[in-house]
């Protein structure tokens, strides 16, 4: 490589691309609602949305991870990651028993993974489809692929939509507190 004030030239046998890639959200503080009663239980709901844009000719990787598991907590007090029945795959409808809380997510977006694409019935991983509120997930620490494309998208992309859900069961009595979550979010180019 060499340069000066008014020039920049690679050389040499397929000289290294630089690519471009920007991640943006709708919103960085999602406040789940409504409130959820901690003796007669109930859902809270919340939605934000992730752009990237890239002009790396393979695309792009969408990654979520949470900072703690689980990952919805009020000092010691917290809601379990959402488990599905079957590990590493997600289910169909949300469902959690009356004597438990639990906090996940699902992802919608025409990049989403394959695990979070539906067969429009009752299975999760399978086919094409992206029903809403549907496949849905736990958070880990691990880093979880939700979205992926193998070309430039640049200079616009679609959104990828992860919907948070919390529920506590109706037979759970669950600690009043403010709960929160970290959840990060990162792209890399392919």
């Amino acid at each position: 490589t060499a340069t000066s004030t008014s020039y920049g030239l690679r050389m040499g046998y397929q000289p290294m691309l630089e690519s471009y890639i920007s991640l943006s959200l709708s919103d960085t503080s999602v406040t789940m609602l409504p409130s959820i009663g901690g003796v007669t239980g109930g859902t809270a709901t919340g939605t934000f949305s992730a752009t990237v844009i890239t002009d790396n000719p393979g695309g792009y990787s969408l990654f979520m991870n949470a900072s703690t598991s689980p990952a919805l907590k009020s000092g010691s007090y917290s809601f379990a990651d959402y488990a599905p029945a079957a590990a590493g795959t997600p289910d169909y409808s949300w469902l959690i028993v009356a004597t438990a809380s639990e906090f996940g997510f699902t992802a919608e977006g025409t990049h989403i993974v394959q695990k979070f694409k539906d067969d429009g019935v009752n299975t999760c991983a399978t086919s094409t489809n992206d029903a809403a509120d549907k496949c849905w997930y736990g958070f880990s620490t691990s880093a979880e692929n939700t979205a992926l494309s193998y070309s430039s998208n640049y200079p616009s992309g679609p959104q990828t939509t992860i919907r948070l859900q919390a529920q506590a069961g109706s037979s759970k009595m669950q600690e009043p507190g403010a709960y929160q979550a970290v959840i990060t979010t990162t792209a890399l180019a392919n």
